[in-house]
């Protein structure tokens, strides 16, 4: 039995015994009363106490739903502005960065991939032809040497410039250090 119903039964028992009880029980309701009245005070500052709090928490929430309203009428001008930049300047120009970058990374592994193979055919070509134009100027130096032999000594008078010797050719490369990558068509090609 909850405290209202004893309060009920309480003041219905007194109202029986309205000037036949005795003293002491007449204390014993009062005591019981008095106890009930407590407990239904207790529950009543207890009533009074959450109803605070969640008071409290109703306003905090309302003060949260303010602030996020005032963000969500922002918003718009935000985004319109967000979106004319886009238009404007081009997208995120960071990302647009990081979406070449696979492609230039493919093209920097080929590249040096070809500047090596360009190397190599360089110096064969420069190296062949050293070697022609050393054959050339080696059967030239022949060929004057035989006519200094057979022709020169023969002439009564001295000929000017034809003591001369042969012209020779040097070829050098530059630019041919080795790089620090150490990659190969093979590589390329095994990992495509």
């Amino acid at each position: 039995m909850d405290d209202v119903e004893r309060m009920g039964s309480v003041v219905s028992a007194w109202s029986e015994l309205e000037g036949e009880g005795t003293q002491d029980q007449a204390d014993t309701f009062m005591a019981e009363v008095k106890a009930i009245d407590g407990n239904l005070r207790q529950g009543v500052v207890l009533i009074g106490e959450i109803k605070n709090r969640h008071t409290r928490q109703l306003l905090s929430i309302l003060r949260q739903i303010s602030t996020l309203q005032s963000s969500i009428f922002a918003l718009p001008g935000a985004l319109s502005s967000l979106e004319s930049d886009l238009r404007v300047k081009g997208g995120f120009s960071h990302l647009q960065r990081l979406h070449g970058m696979a492609f230039a990374y493919g093209a920097s592994v080929i590249e040096v991939v070809r500047r090596k193979e360009f190397e190599r055919f360089f110096l064969q070509r420069a190296q062949a032809m050293a070697e022609i134009m050393a054959k050339f100027s080696s059967s030239e130096k022949k060929r004057r040497q035989v006519y200094r032999g057979e022709s020169l000594s023969l002439l009564p008078f001295a000929t000017q410039g034809m003591d001369l010797q042969a012209p020779s050719v040097e070829i050098s490369t530059f630019g041919t250090e080795e790089g620090p990558y150490e990659m190969t068509r093979e590589d390329i090609e095994g990992r495509v």
